[in-house]
């Protein structure tokens, strides 16, 4: 059975920590006690030890990876164990750009769409996305949400498919009130700032026709503001 290796406590308040550098590599064998790898904070570097001795067989963070207190970075296991492929096998499958780009599509069903009652009623106002769902006969709704620092989903439903919540009890309606009482109370009472969505450098907000959705011309009469990837700007 293989060991796992989580961040320990480095500090009175301190949550997580940055990978500095493995003292081991993935398939070498450790000794219980001997030094791992070291982490560090921005009050203190600390050396983790190795809680029993054995054979790396996984590596989950890589060098300048940041890790929360608690979190497993790391098994130790057998020598017979096979070794899985470590973080540095990872690679990104989603841009930042690309993240964005969806991101703002789903503040645009806040904003203005299906879930703008989220502003004109509940009144929250944090920066966030989200979108309804419905399934056919409405016997399920909900509603899923985020901010950039919360994300929460809303589900009402019944086991028998066949039995609808009622007329006209879409996501929007059934669903929606719940996560904006819920995502109102939240950021009341831990009292997180209204933070934009960081925009990526590859995105750029451009003035638009409001009407035609094309550059602006001298017969424009109505103008809004759309973000584009840099690769991608309307000529």
């Amino acid at each position: 059975m293989s060991e796992k290796i989580i961040v320990p406590t480095l500090g009175e308040s301190i949550t997580e920590g940055t990978i500095l550098e493995w003292k081991k590599n993935l398939g070498d064998r450790i000794n219980k006690d001997e030094t791992l790898l070291e982490i560090s904070t921005d009050k203190v570097d600390s050396e983790v030890p190795s809680p029993a001795e054995g054979k790396i067989i996984e590596i989950l963070y890589k060098v300048n990876d940041v890790v929360a207190v608690g979190e497993v970075i790391a098994r130790i296991g057998e020598d017979s164990d096979e070794v899985q492929n470590s973080s540095n096998d990872k690679k990104e499958e989603l841009s930042p750009e690309t993240a964005y780009m969806v991101t703002n599509l789903w503040q645009s069903v806040i904003d203005k769409g299906t879930g703008g009652s989220i502003r004109w009623r509940h009144k929250f106002r944090h920066p966030a996305g989200g979108k309804t769902g419905t399934t056919q006969n409405t016997s399920d709704a909900w509603f899923v949400g985020f901010t950039p620092n919360i994300t929460a989903g809303v589900w009402y439903g019944l086991d028998q498919y066949s039995t609808s919540l009622g007329k006209g009890q879409y996501g929007g309606v059934a669903a929606l009130p719940a996560w904006a009482k819920f995502m109102k109370k939240a950021h009341q009472e831990l009292n997180i700032p209204k933070d934009d969505f960081e925009i990526p450098s590859g995105v750029v907000e451009i003035e638009i026709d409001a009407d035609t959705k094309q550059l602006p011309t001298n017969r424009t009469k109505n103008l809004e503001k759309e973000y584009f990837l840099k690769s991608n700007v309307p000529q």
